[in-house]
């Protein structure tokens, strides 16, 4: 479902708003530690906005905040929590399984810029900007963890120590929870020739900024061999060039895409066993015709 509006403030000024929920069920052909059918992922999110426009029309920006949670998200249980658990519970009330949910929120900005200050110049600008964080960890395996601990102090156990894997398990998850930023922008322009002898050419380049991406650390036996680091923040430029021109009453435009055109090679890989090198330099041309 989405819901949404825009009002007219002033000429210049109209305010935006928007909810939307959604529902994704890619995800229930699994089963969860209960042994029934994994829960679809649901989410849901809203948005605010200003958007501004001046000299008619040819300068537009627009200011959004949004703010959205993604629902049951998976999340495992660890095979020594499962065994641990069960061996508290009754037989008719034990884990089948280990899969279970936490909820992932994200909350940023969103700034888009156009200008056409000529009939040639068309300029367009964008920033983003969001914070991720997950939470709600492992609700299923909450009540199976108070009744093992039930149980325990019934057998004359410590409660916490019968269950000490499944609690650190817990208290491991949750506290390594940290909002994570990322921020990327990107400014695109052209400009078109409309008369002379240069008539039909447009030329422009397109360049896209990323901040570099949380990299865990790699461990071996326990042991940290490499450190938790961030990838490098990179900039990619593309420019482009294309020609048009009517052939037989028909308009045929030719246009040379340079991706890459500096040649960056940067590793944007979340996991040092896992690379991911950005693309290297591309010549994509093109020709389109219009019937």
């Amino acid at each position: 479902q989405t819901y949404g509006g825009v009002f007219r403030v002033l000429p210049w000024l109209a305010l935006g708003g928007g909810y939307f929920e959604s529902s994704l069920f890619t995800d229930s052909v699994s089963f969860e530690l209960t042994g029934r059918p994994r829960l679809p992922r649901t989410g849901e999110g809203h948005e605010y906005s200003l958007r501004f426009n001046f000299l008619d029309d040819r300068v537009n920006a627009t200011v959004t905040r949004f703010q959205t949670t993604s629902e049951n998200n998976s999340l495992g249980l660890s095979a020594g929590a499962q065994t641990e658990l069960n061996a508290l519970l009754p037989a008719n009330n034990r884990l089948l399984g280990t899969g279970d949910y936490r909820d992932q929120e994200t909350a940023g900005w969103e700034i888009e810029a156009q200008t056409n200050l000529t009939r040639q110049w068309t300029v367009r600008a964008t920033y983003s900007m969001n914070r991720v964080q997950f939470g709600r960890f492992f609700p299923l395996v909450r009540p199976y963890l108070a009744a093992a601990q039930a149980t325990a102090k019934t057998q004359g156990l410590d409660p916490e120590d019968a269950t000490a894997i499944t609690q650190q398990l817990i208290d491991n998850t949750e506290g390594a929870v940290r909002a994570v930023r990322r921020e990327t922008a990107n400014i695109t322009t052209r400009y078109s020739f409309i008369e002379d002898r240069f008539k039909g050419f447009a030329i422009g380049t397109s360049a896209r900024y990323a901040m570099g991406r949380p990299r865990a650390a790699l461990l071996s036996g326990g042991v940290v061999v490499l450190p938790a680091t961030r990838t490098s923040s990179y900039i990619l430029v593309n420019p482009f060039a294309s020609y048009r021109r009517k052939f037989f009453g028909h308009n045929v435009t030719a246009q040379l895409n340079v991706n890459n055109v500096l040649g960056l090679n940067s590793d944007q890989g979340n996991s040092y066993t896992w690379p991911r090198k950005t693309e290297p330099r591309q010549y994509v041309t093109t020709v389109t015709v219009e019937w």
